[in-house]
């Protein structure tokens, strides 16, 4: 559910972006949101990696690095 609604902000943040949060935070200010939530989007979700893989998405490459990281933390 968590990636199905970042999806729909990057998608349209202007359009349903805003108005999703007013869902859950009635007194927050559109003109002030918008900013805010593209600022987040560029910044800290969409990343170089993001675009090539996909939101989500973890390269293979990466994926070995941190399950070996993590098995050597946990000795196992």
């Amino acid at each position: 559910m968590w990636n199905a609604r970042i999806r729909l902000l990057s998608m349209h943040p202007h359009d349903e972006g805003v108005p999703e949060l007013q869902t859950v935070a009635p007194l927050t200010k559109p003109e002030i949101e918008k900013a805010r939530l593209l600022y987040f989007l560029n910044n800290q979700i969409i990343s170089p990696e993001e675009k090539a893989i996909g939101l989500g998405d973890m390269d293979g490459k990466r994926m070995t690095a941190v399950l070996k990281t993590a098995a050597a933390a946990y000795n196992l």
